[in-house]
């Protein structure tokens, strides 16, 4: 699956990172013990990317050499993909564990934690799509495609089709929210779009906003929603009777939407 490669890639240049630095760090002071903090959603909603990425931290950890391995270690912290308690996790890591860098996944996530990273001067490498997330800060790194980048290419490909009705269901998610806008900014898309349905993170009951956007008889329906809605949001249009076709940004492609379609 191109989500679980492409993530497990994401974290394992993260981790690479984090090994450079560690190697400069051992060279001065061989007593040294580099801990990097990686936090992800290990249970939850999208347990799955938070399992690729899992693998890939510790693909890239054992690919390191045996010295730097007995010389660094990695702390796991769940955070549900909830940014409450990617705050709590990271504070834990930076004041309990004393990590010395931490990794992020999720823009809401990871910008809930940046101003802490920064003020902390602990190094943070966020794997999101907001680019926003490292500007004007001196100690987070972000590494992920641009959301902007991710509309524009949806929005050619949605132009390629031909659709002629669309119709859109979208989380509060910060990532997703910007590629959105950047769809939203196109005559093509804004005029084509016949119904709107805001949905909330965690939602299980999507009857009423499916219902709408079904009678709004779109020919395809742009899924701006995280693994944990998508599959069920596709699955009750299916249920309506929708049979035309879905479209949407890399998180679509989670296990969990896999698996209900």
């Amino acid at each position: 699956m191109k989500t679980k490669k492409y993530i497990i890639l994401i974290v394992i240049c993260a981790i690479a990172l984090g090994g450079i630095i560690a190697f400069q760090v051992f060279k001065n002071n061989n007593n040294s013990i580099f801990k990097i903090g990686i936090i992800l959603p290990l249970t939850g909603d999208i347990a799955s990317i938070g399992e690729y990425s899992h693998n890939g931290a510790m693909l890239a950890y054992n690919q390191l050499p045996k010295k730097t391995q007995e010389k660094m270690k990695l702390y796991f912290e769940d955070d549900q993909f909830k940014p409450v308690n990617t705050t709590t996790a990271f504070n834990k890591l930076a004041t309990v564990d004393k990590v010395n860098m931490a990794v992020c996944l999720g823009s809401t996530q990871c910008g809930s934690i940046a101003p802490i990273a920064e003020e902390k001067q602990i190094p943070l490498i966020a794997v999101a799509s907001d680019n926003t997330i490292q500007k004007d800060k001196k100690y987070v790194f972000r590494l992920e495609i641009a959301p902007q980048e991710e509309g524009k290419r949806l929005l050619a490909y949605l132009q390629l089709k031909q659709y002629e009705r669309i119709a859109s269901g979208v989380e509060p998610h910060g990532g997703i929210q910007i590629g959105y806008a950047v769809l939203k900014e196109s005559p093509y898309f804004s005029e084509l779009e016949q119904a709107f349905e805001s949905v909330k993170t965690g939602e299980r009951d999507f009857r009423t906003p499916a219902l709408k956007i079904f009678e709004s008889k779109p020919d395809v329906v742009f899924l701006g929603l995280l693994p944990g809605n998508a599959g069920g949001f596709a699955k009750e249009l299916r249920i309506l009777g929708f049979t035309g076709d879905f479209a949407g940004f890399n998180f679509i492609e989670g296990e969990e939407t896999l698996t209900q379609a």
